[in-house]
């Protein structure tokens, strides 16, 4: 039995991430691929904004505001990841070949993706 290959799918919610997603589907399916879907959450290091100076108040809204934004974009994330998961079940792909994968940014949104990149995969 060969080792599947191993594939990294970096999707950001855009319409070229679900073509890019629609074309392994569509033109891999017969190969022996594992799927990763990986996503960067755009958001930076909170800490960060919170050691400026302000009015208390105003941080305590702030912080609210920032944590629902914060909420919103992964759920939007994981709904997109969710969307790139049917399609490639539609195509055929078996669920226990795909793997669906979130983080916060840490170094920059390529940079990051090119280190997942680094992690063992045939076709990044």
């Amino acid at each position: 039995m060969r080792t599947p290959k191993k594939v990294l799918v970096a999707v950001d919610s855009s319409s070229h991430a679900l073509n890019a997603v629609t074309y392994v589907a569509r033109q891999c399916l017969r190969s022996d691929l594992e799927v990763r879907l990986f996503s960067i959450l755009p958001l930076g290091d909170e800490e960060v904004f919170w050691r400026f100076m302000m009015d208390e108040e105003f941080m305590r809204r702030m912080k609210e505001r920032y944590s629902l934004y914060a909420l919103n974009c992964r759920q939007k994330a994981e709904e997109f990841l969710q969307q790139c998961r049917k399609i490639l079940v539609r195509g055929g792909f078996p669920e226990s070949r795909i793997d669906v994968s979130m983080r916060q940014r840490q170094k920059g949104i390529a940079r990051d993706i090119i280190e997942e990149a680094r992690m063992g995969y045939d076709v990044p």
